[in-house]
């Protein structure tokens, strides 16, 4: 069988490998028991309902997409906001700059085939994905 250009096996190995990378980085990354719940808020995607069910089961503050028109506010839970990467990505550096400063060090150190430096790294989140708050932000910071 194929699905989504691998067979069964190797996506099933890809899965495994993305769930630890999930479990390791974040440990409250995988949620259970969010079946009962799936299909109960009438999304325009049926194939969306598991997500939201298990941001209600997780208690998820916010599904972080761009898939805005699945998740409408009538059918989301008021205390599960829907934001984009470009806003969340905004907020999470707006609250600690500091960080966000450190983890654009990492991703330079990382880049070795192309080498970049934050501050392209930064020219990269701004002409690709339109990060412009996040570049205000750490561009005064930004060796």
């Amino acid at each position: 069988m194929i699905d989504r250009g691998h067979n069964e096996t190797a996506a099933a190995t890809k899965a495994d490998y993305l769930l630890d990378q999930m479990r390791s980085a974040f440990g409250d990354a995988i949620v259970q028991d969010w079946e009962a719940l799936e299909g109960s808020f009438g999304l325009p995607d049926i194939d969306d309902e598991h997500v939201l069910a298990a941001a209600v089961v997780g208690d998820a503050g916010a599904i972080v997409t761009e898939n805005f028109k699945d998740f409408p506010p009538t059918a989301v839970p008021s205390t599960t906001q829907i934001i984009s990467a470009r806003d969340f990505a905004a907020d999470a550096v707006d609250v600690n700059p500091a960080s966000a400063l450190r983890a654009l060090g990492q991703l330079s150190t990382r880049h070795t085939r192309t080498p970049h430096t934050p501050a392209e790294i930064l020219d990269i989140l701004v002409t690709r994905y339109g990060m412009n708050e996040v570049d205000e932000i750490l561009r005064p910071i930004v060796d």
